[in-house]
């Protein structure tokens, strides 16, 4: 089996799954806090929060591999505004960095709620900017009829939205026995 794809591969899944539960935590948080308060949605989507960005980072750290040589990164990075892959790599940073901004102001409590709001709007907009340079670089390829077909793009976000989704999820139930297993040995005291 041919692994050299392997990394990229890794980097897709992984950042469209991140922006993808971005995104979806971010339409549970704004639903949900009308209906039952910001303070208690925070708890429980919270942990899902900080689960994102090890999982974007993992991704970041594996496309490095795709390029061979870390430094060709900085080569590619110069072709920005005519390269789908510099707009992706920058994209992808900025998406990490605002979501690394906006995790820690939202553990810290950094602002009101409505600028922590505008900072969460601002690096989903990042996000879906980079999902758009990813499927780019596979739309541009026009030798390669199947990918030079609107349907690129489609699934690209289809994808993003379904991983992030299930990631949601997983996550969230994952906090609720988490929650549930810390309550009930606290009562009983037996783990």
């Amino acid at each position: 089996m041919n692994t050299h794809e392997l990394p990229m591969i890794i980097f897709t899944v992984l950042g469209q799954m991140s922006v993808g539960a971005f995104v979806v935590l971010g339409i549970v948080q704004v639903a949900a806090a009308r209906r039952y308060g910001a303070g208690a949605i925070d708890k429980v989507t919270d942990p899902a929060l900080y689960a994102i960005g090890p999982a974007l980072v993992l991704g970041l750290g594996a496309s490095m591999l795709h390029m061979n040589d870390i430094t060709n990164t900085l080569n590619v990075v110069r072709h920005l505004g005519t390269s789908p892959l510099s707009a992706e790599i920058v994209f992808g940073v900025a998406f990490a960095g605002l979501g690394f901004v906006f995790a820690a102001a939202q553990w810290f409590k950094w602002g009101t709620p409505r600028l922590r709001q505008v900072l969460a709007g601002l690096t989903a907009l990042v996000g879906l900017g980079l999902v758009a340079s990813m499927s780019m670089i596979y739309y541009t390829l026009v030798t390669v009829p199947a990918w030079h077909s609107w349907a690129t793009p489609v699934q690209f976000f289809t994808t993003t939205f379904l991983l992030g989704t299930l990631a949601v999820g997983a996550a969230l139930t994952g906090a609720v026995m988490w929650r549930r297993r810390a309550w009930t040995t606290d009562i009983t005291g037996v783990p």
